[in-house]
């Protein structure tokens, strides 16, 4: 049976992951191979190549499986309007869905997949990251991949000063493209108006596996609502995640260690927040784009110079629990 990881991003596929290293180790019958893009391969075989009845295919040699186009596939291969995206239901819910026809994870796999840290503190690095004191460093993932999730220009430029004037070395990471395999690769943009002299820009130096192991010694990672954050989900640092479309029960990467401080607004400050949560489905629209075409959300998240960031990372700093 072969099942595929091509209709979605990181973030997506990261969620995805735990549901299927339960078939590896609970469905011994099924031969698998996971078919991924390229830059999922490292990730998806440190996680079920132990498992030699499954494989890792890049989606790249497909040719290469005899009679391919006969055999089944389970996964979001569908149209991008026809697939079930985030909308509802949690990322990592969807995987299950997908993969196993489960409405919720068993019992013992509720969480994201979990790297050991000491596979992480072995990896080799980019020489830029090598001199990184652990703790002494704050992640930065400033990537904006849809219309209605872009960051009002400037809105990090404050954030970063507060990191900066924490005595804490923001570091960047992210990449231009990411190559998804379908027609819908992710292409990234970074706001102009942030100086990345000011920390160390790792954007486009790392793979997935060396920005799981950075982000892993960091005293927390910050970013909006993007793939990196699930990534880092991946391990036990302190992630600061905001939101806006979607709410933190949809996106809230699952861990047993409660790390993640939510950046959020309320229906008293702006009705329509949340609004893929909240709408669930609306015909021929996908949430890429604002549904009213002001981003109001957007703004509200980083006024009045980011306080609400600001706050988090005062909170992570001073070893508190988040405030919700």
């Amino acid at each position: 049976m072969n099942f595929i990881f091509l209709n979605g991003g990181m973030g997506d596929y990261a969620a995805w992951q735990r549901s299927i290293e339960w078939l590896c180790e609970k469905a011994t019958w099924i031969h698998g191979a996971l078919i991924v893009p390229t830059y999922f391969v490292e990730f998806a075989e440190h996680f079920i190549g132990k498992h030699k009845h499954w494989t890792v295919c890049d989606y790249k040699s497909l040719e290469q499986i005899p009679k391919v186009n006969e055999l089944p596939f389970r996964g979001p291969v569908e149209l991008q309007r026809e697939s079930l995206n985030a909308t509802g239901a949690h990322l990592a819910t969807c995987g299950w869905v997908y993969f196993t026809n489960k409405e919720k994870a068993p019992p013992g796999y509720e969480y994201y997949s979990q790297f050991e840290q000491s596979y992480l503190d072995g990896m080799e690095l980019p020489d830029e990251a090598k001199g990184l004191e652990q703790g002494k460093y704050a992640i930065f993932t400033t990537g904006m991949t849809t219309d209605s999730r872009k960051v009002p220009p400037g809105g990090w430029v404050p954030i970063i000063q507060h990191v900066i004037d924490k005595g804490l070395t923001p570091v960047f990471l992210g990449k231009d493209t990411m190559i998804t395999g379908n027609a819908l690769n992710i292409h990234t943009s970074f706001d102009p108006s942030i100086d990345f002299t000011k920390g160390i820009d790792l954007r486009n130096k790392t793979s997935m596996l060396q920005a799981a192991s950075i982000m892993s010694r960091a005293a927390f990672v910050i970013g909006h609502d993007n793939g990196l954050l699930h990534l880092a989900g991946c391990t036990e640092v302190p992630i600061i995640f905001g939101y806006n479309i979607a709410l933190p029960e949809h996106r809230e990467p699952l861990r047993k260690v409660k790390k993640t401080y939510n950046v959020v607004l309320n229906q008293k400050e702006l009705a329509c927040y949340g609004c893929q949560s909240e709408f669930n489905f609306l015909i021929n629209f996908n949430f890429r784009k604002c549904l009213y075409d002001d981003l109001a959300c957007m703004s509200k998240l980083f006024s009045n110079g980011g306080d609400k960031w600001k706050q988090k990372i005062d909170l992570v700093l001073a070893g508190k629990p988040d405030v919700r």
